[in-house]
């Protein structure tokens, strides 16, 4: 009877482990998009902000 219950606690505390090892591997992967995301945002900004600065050098040109 003791075997069982030690074998219980043990299928357990691996099923926790598991557990707690794929939500770390989801928040890892979730902070990873969320790093992706903030990135291609950054890039897009400095993209639209050349755009911008070209566009207002094209006016400042066509002026002159």
């Amino acid at each position: 009877m003791n075997a069982a219950v030690a074998a219980d606690a043990a299928d357990a505390a691996d099923a926790a482990d598991a557990a707690v090892a794929a939500d770390a591997a989801v928040a890892a992967d979730a902070a990873d998009a969320a790093a992706a995301t903030d990135a291609a945002s950054a890039t897009a900004a400095e993209a639209a902000a050349a755009d911008a600065a070209a566009a207002a050098d094209a006016a400042a040109a066509r002026r002159y």
